[in-house]
């Protein structure tokens, strides 16, 4: 379970941030958080998390995770071979599976644009502009190749991409 800071028993020292493994510990606005993307208690690194041991105040406590959307649940990580770039987190099959839906979903009310080969995609900016996410239509009678015309999509079939799409994330390893 990763830690938070509570800013009203901080005293801003800064001992517990160089002690940080994995770097979580972040100074915004001159108050100090840990991104719960990265605290992983320093397991793997040291016995019990470092920013308690240096923290004069024990400032830093086990997050409580909020009732809702806000709820962080432990998943496991992403297929590498999902991502063009092999990084991944504990959502990043979620955002690739959630675009998919909207690909599915909206189809020819999306943004579909040609790319720089000629093949017709649609993408758009993730992670805060970090990153950025990219379908093409496939033939799926040549595994090989990529729509270039818009009709492909007017013709998509749903049922059998959703299929494709349940069979992928399946057999992914």
């Amino acid at each position: 379970m990763p830690y938070t800071i509570p800013n009203n028993s901080c005293v801003g020292c800064d001992n517990c941030r160089p002690q940080c493994p994995t770097g979580a510990i972040r100074i915004e606005d001159n108050e100090y958080w840990i991104d719960p993307g990265l605290c992983n208690n320093c397991e793997g690194y040291y016995s019990e998390p470092q920013c308690v041991i240096a923290c004069p105040t024990n400032s830093p406590i086990p997050w409580q995770s909020k009732k809702g959307r806000c709820k962080i649940e432990p998943r496991d990580a992403s297929s590498l071979d999902l991502f063009s770039n092999g990084k991944n987190n504990p959502f990043a099959s979620a955002i690739a599976i959630w675009e998919a839906c909207n690909v599915l979903g909206q189809r020819t009310s999306l943004h579909w644009e040609t790319d720089e080969d000629g093949y017709i995609s649609y993408s758009r900016q993730v992670n805060q502009g970090k990153g950025a996410i990219a379908f093409h239509i496939q033939d799926p009678f040549k595994v090989n190749d990529k729509a270039t015309d818009i009709a492909a999509i007017e013709a998509l079939d749903i049922r059998a991409a959703c299929i494709h799409l349940i069979l992928q994330l399946t057999l992914q390893p």
